[in-house]
Formats: C-alpha cells, sequence, structure tokens
C-alpha cells in the first residue's frame, strides 16, 4: 500500500511521467492565462480574450499533459477517499501523505517555477 497508483497505471506511470517531463508545460500555463484572462475581461474585451483562448495554437503536447493531469487528479482523488473511509493507524498516515503530495502537485501546477526544474 503507498502512493503510486494502481493497476494498470502502476506498470505505466513510470514511463509517463518520463514523457511527460519531456512536454511543453509552458502550453498548460498559457492556456490558464488566458483562460483567467476571458474570466477577467470587461465588457469590450471578453470577446478579443475569448478568441485568442480559443484560438491560440498550443503545441501537440497540450492534449496529452491535461490527459495526464486528469489521471493523476483520478487516482490522488481515488487515494484520498480510500484513506478517507480508514479511521486511525496507517489510513490516516496515508491520508495526510496524500494531502501532502496533492497540495505540492497543485501548488507545482500553479507555478512550475516551485518544481524545481525548468520545462523551457
Amino acid at each position: 500500500m503507498g502512493l503510486l497508483p494502481g493497476g494498470e497505471m502502476r506498470q505505466t506511470f513510470p514511463a509517463l511521467l518520463t514523457q511527460m517531463k519531456a512536454g511543453d508545460w509552458r502550453s498548460v500555463e498559457q492556456l490558464r492565462r488566458d483562460l483567467e484572462r476571458v474570466e477577467s475581461a470587461e465588457d469590450g474585451q471578453w470577446r478579443q480574450a475569448y478568441i485568442t483562448a480559443a484560438a491560440r495554437n498550443r503545441g501537440a503536447d497540450l492534449g496529452r499533459l491535461i490527459e495526464f493531469l486528469r489521471s493523476c487528479d483520478a487516482w490522488l482523488t481515488t487515494g484520498l477517499e480510500d484513506a478517507r473511509m480508514r479511521t486511525g493507524g496507517l489510513g490516516e498516515d496515508l491520508a495526510e501523505q496524500v494531502r501532502q503530495v496533492r497540495t505540492e502537485w497543485e501548488q507545482i501546477v500553479a507555478n512550475p517555477e516551485l518544481g524545481g526544474e525548468s520545462h523551457e
């Protein structure tokens, strides 16, 4: 029992992680910024912000990176739920570890510079 994904993902995760490290993570950050501009755009600016967010070429990596983030979110969420179902001892320890990993993951995704590696 640990924080690694289970099932088939346990077998494929290390290679997938290596592939994702080589991806252009700037595209995810650019998409996030463009979507924030859409959300915060004033009446006269929302149309341009929307077109920019929809039409910008983000490269070939974006789809794979987003799918990777979704699958990681799914197994982390499942791990948190499973750990929450346990009470006391190992279950609570694992739940806290999963919470810490998820918090760190969210911080890295929100601010890639915190990850310690440059993805540029």
